[in-house]
């Protein structure tokens, strides 16, 4: 994760059988991310749940997303492409904390 401004942040993710790498991140409310996702194994699903994102994580591939989070809570991240025995247990979370923390 970089800090690009007070706003923006660039994050390189990394999904792989059973799990987002890193798996749970956190943000100050009102914070844009400039999402990189990749796979190092198979094809895997990225979805923020309450945000409308839906990215593919396909090995030897970029898939670029920005997401601003104006409300401060738990954005659940789930894997929505099945992809094998552990599918059910590849989760994590963006937690956006109200700016009166930072």
């Amino acid at each position: 994760m970089k800090k690009l401004d007070d706003k923006t942040y660039e994050v390189y993710a990394v999904a792989k059988m059973w799990g987002f790498m890193p798996q749970d991140l956190t943000f100050p409310e009102g914070s844009t991310i400039d999402l990189y996702l990749t796979s190092d194994d198979v094809v895997h699903g990225f979805n923020i749940v309450k945000k409308g994102v839906n990215l593919m994580a396909v090995p030897g591939a970029i898939t670029k997303t920005s997401v601003t989070f104006e409300d401060a809570g738990v954005y659940r991240v789930v894997c929505h492409e099945y992809c094998g025995a552990g599918h059910q247990y590849m989760m994590g979370k963006i937690i956006i904390t109200p700016k009166k923390y930072y």
